[in-house]
């Protein structure tokens, strides 16, 4: 169509099961006998561009607003009189408003906008589109109901900034064609135009959209998709950023699980929007109500082969388990057995091994190992170890763990001294102060594992108001948790009452019952035999502001001299 060519006729229109329906109008290429009096002031002079087009445009929407008071000849003279004088525009639109005629409001902003004299005033074609499409009522008689918008309208709308896009997407919330194309293009925009770090009405807006058309799976991934790059994204530039609260966002990420439950891409979104949401204490709780830890130890058992999940699913139960108050420990026995087996099956995988050292040495402080299960675990820490030992989260995280389990199994403690293929957990440790002699927090998780291996045979010194709790809670009390809520540093503190100076975690040294009584000699040898003791003095002169390592190097040492007796020249020897 030219540009000269745009004008309508009247038409009558009948629907099917409608009758007739007066007053609809049909643009149609038709030439103009009364001197074209639908082209702009320019168009006139043969200036033609757009703009001149919404000009025409706007005196069709005109025509057809008005044509129920005004005949053929005044709105052609009215058409006519607006190229020079305004005031016959405004003087329509009064009557408008005054006839109740429908969608007289949006008429009264957009007509003014399009019909200006001057063409660089006039709205462009996508301000059209968003004013009568978006912000107002307008598109209802736009529309037929039930249709879904044109590919083309939808494009044009969306070529808008975010404020648009999302007053897009809530006018049109019903229809998952516009939702899709709505997020494909808010994934597409740079982060300076969405925002960041994340708008909150955004989430909203994408809470809404998930549980409207929970259903269809396209939109969930997109959503998802787009959560995980905006609260990611705020992450990343200020790990202490407060993420949503709100319970509305974890309700819908687990009720989408339940409606797509074998859809894996899905689970390892979920799995990663719900980690970053727990950094929140009240989202923490109400997962573990929601019961999140069998969902998670279910997966683990279902989605073995898949590494993303195990990765995802491991990372999410260590961020549940770290800052757990209160832990219903039942779904929780199942979880060293299913860990054992997703380690086994990536053997090499260092992310891997990372997660599940961190959530296995958690159920140990829980006291959720069982006893037979003790050995199995404590080589698991100590095959991580040798894998990744540039991993300093890991192996924080393994030694802590081989400390606790060796805090009350003695079976824990002789698996970790005696050599094994040409090596032991001894070497491992010699070889993990090498490379960590200047990392405190590295050095006292050896160290306090060596305290415990060396207190064997030690009369039971557990304070009386530590009577009664496990063995593995008291090893707890000196515990430091390093959270991965922006390194937050959590202490687990049971001690403090009736004690001495001393760490809690080294005073109930008495095996677990039930722990089979082997010889402690055989501890102790080992330790002596190995070269341990130089490393350990050491360790006690180098780190001399520590009280906790000086501590745990006192009390190693101390056992080492008590259990090497003097030799016939007046040395000491080691034991035989």
């Amino acid at each position: 169509m030219g540009h000269r060519e745009l004008g309508f006729k009247p038409v009558t229109t009948l629907r099917d099961g409608e009758g007739n329906r007066s007053g609809e109008l049909q643009r149609l290429r038709v030439a103009d006998p009364l001197q074209k009096s639908w082209m702009a002031p320019e168009a006139l002079k043969f200036s033609f561009s757009q703009k001149s087009d919404i000009w025409s445009l706007g005196c069709i929407i005109l025509d057809m607003a008005s044509c129920s008071f005004m005949n053929k000849t005044e709105a052609m003279l009215l058409r006519k009189s607006i190229r020079t004088v305004p005031e016959g525009l405004r003087h329509v639109l009064r009557t408008m408003k005054e006839r109740k005629i429908p969608n007289a409001t949006t008429f009264s902003s957009l007509l003014p906008s399009m019909l200006r004299i001057d063409p660089s005033e006039r709205v462009t074609v996508r301000d059209v589109t968003q004013i009568t499409f978006v912000r107002s009522n307008f598109r209802s008689s736009l529309t037929l109901d039930g249709e879904a918008l044109p590919t083309s309208i939808i494009n044009m709308l969306l070529e808008g900034n975010m404020a648009s896009i999302l007053e897009l997407m809530q006018h049109f919330s019903s229809q998952p064609e516009v939702q899709l194309r709505a997020m494909t293009r808010l994934l597409r925009m740079k982060e300076a135009d969405l925002g960041l770090p994340w708008p909150l009405e955004l989430v909203e807006v994408l809470v809404t959209i998930m549980k409207q058309h929970e259903r269809i799976l396209d939109i969930q991934l997109c959503a998802c998709s787009l959560l995980l790059r905006i609260l990611g994204g705020a992450l990343a530039r200020d790990p202490a950023a407060e993420m949503p609260s709100d319970s509305s966002v974890t309700s819908v990420l687990l009720s989408i699980t339940r409606s797509h439950p074998k859809t894996e891409q899905l689970l390892v979104m979920v799995y990663s929007l719900l980690t970053i949401i727990s950094s929140q204490e009240s989202a923490t709780e109400e997962l573990q109500q929601a019961g999140l830890f069998e969902h998670i130890l279910e997966h683990l058992g279902t989605f073995s082969r898949n590494r993303d999940i195990c990765v995802k699913g491991l990372s999410l139960l260590w961020v549940l388990l770290v800052d757990a108050v209160i832990v219903n420990k039942a779904p929780l026995e199942k979880a060293p057995v299913l860990i054992a087996e997703v380690l086994a099956t990536y053997p090499t995988d260092v992310e891997m091994a990372e997660a599940g050292c961190a959530v296995l040495w958690l159920l140990s402080l829980l006291g959720c190992i069982k006893e037979e299960q003790f050995e199995e675990v404590a080589a698991l820490f100590l095959q991580s170890i040798q894998l990744c030992q540039d991993r300093v989260l890991l192996v924080n995280n393994a030694y802590r763990g081989l400390a606790s389990l060796a805090k009350v199994s003695e079976l824990v403690a002789l698996h970790v001294v005696m050599p094994k293929e040409g090596s032991s957990g001894l070497v491992l440790i010699k070889e993990t102060y090498q490379l960590y002699r200047d990392d405190p927090e590295v050095v006292e998780n050896v160290c306090m594992l060596l305290a415990h291996l060396a207190s064997y045979s030690e009369p039971p010194q557990v304070p009386m108001h530590l009577t009664g709790v496990p063995a593995c809670a008291r090893h707890c009390a000196d515990a430091q948790l390093l959270s991965p809520r922006g390194g937050m540093q959590l202490t687990l503190s049971l001690s403090g009452r009736g004690t001495q100076s001393c760490p809690v975690g080294l005073l109930g040294s008495a095996p677990a019952s039930g722990t089979s009584a082997l010889p402690t000699e055989e501890v102790l040898s080992e330790l002596a035999s190995s070269g341990i003791q130089p490393l350990v003095q050491e360790i006690h002169g180098r780190f001399t502001s520590s009280l906790e390592l000086v501590f745990y190097a006192e009390k190693v040492l101390q056992r080492l001299e008590e259990a090497t007796p003097p030799s016939p020249g007046g040395g000491q020897s080691p034991l035989p």
